[in-house]
């Protein structure tokens, strides 16, 4: 039987895998799926497209902060009180053909006209969470994600100096007073499985890390990088999410 120990490799072999608490055995599947590749979305300006603008300001109002962190900018001024805090989405705007391709609007319940949320769902506050800075980074990398099957807890993906892992999400994301602007679980248990695909699965890594901060000429940033056309691709569908969604 194995045990929890950090220090020792699994040896390679033939093992049963059971469930801890009845000992059953569990079925294994082998996947050729990995989680996609994403930029970190940049909060757009007011006068930007309706739908996207209507999604910040429902996702704003609903968690007011971090979901996840439940904290906000150091310091914080009245004239601009989510300093700091961005409207992320859990499925990205970049991946339409893949929502599209496995029928994930499904998991958007929210009856909203596609005036308001995009034709695909995608922009409706099921699909968004307001996280601060640094947490939208690494729930975009799949470091961080939610579990909506253990009470929304906080799974983290690597070192946590901050200590959030185990926390619980945001109660307003999961239980607002408005049903049709809850977080969707089914799309918060896709974003895990992605994490769980990017960090545990061998051989996971779809390429090299994507620079963020690219400076004033990020285009020309991106077409020095090898792997140009697929990020060029993932930026332009991000950018252009509202106008195609």
């Amino acid at each position: 039987m194995l045990r929890e120990d950090r220090q020792t490799l699994v040896s390679p072999g033939n093992y049963i895998v059971r469930d801890h608490e009845d000992q059953t055995p569990i079925t294994v599947q082998l996947t050729t799926k990995k989680a996609p590749r994403r930029v970190t979305t940049k909060d757009q300006s007011s006068g930007s497209l309706g739908q996207t603008t209507l999604f910040r300001r429902t996702i704003r109002a609903r968690d007011t902060i971090c979901a996840i962190s439940k904290g906000s900018a150091m310091v914080t001024k009245s004239d601009k009180p989510y300093r700091g805090l961005t409207a992320s989405h859990i499925f990205p705007t970049s991946q339409l053909e893949e929502w599209n391709r496995h029928n994930y609007r499904l998991y958007i319940t929210d009856p909203s006209p596609a005036t308001e949320i995009g034709q695909s769902g995608l922009y409706s506050p099921q699909n968004g969470l307001l996280l601060s800075t640094t947490v939208h980074e690494d729930f975009d990398a799949f470091l961080v994600g939610v579990d909506p099957d253990a009470d929304y807890k906080i799974i983290i993906f690597g070192g946590d100096p901050t200590g959030l892992g185990g926390a619980r999400l945001k109660d307003s994301a999961r239980n607002g007073t408005n049903p049709n602007n809850r977080v969707s679980a089914e799309l918060l248990r896709w974003h895990l499985r992605m994490c769980v695909y990017s960090n545990m699965k061998a051989n996971a890594d779809p390429g090299p890390e994507w620079e963020e901060d690219l400076g004033s000429d990020d285009m020309g940033q991106i077409l020095e990088q090898p792997d140009a056309g697929e990020r060029m691709e993932v930026e332009l569908f991000t950018r252009l999410g509202p106008r195609v969604a």
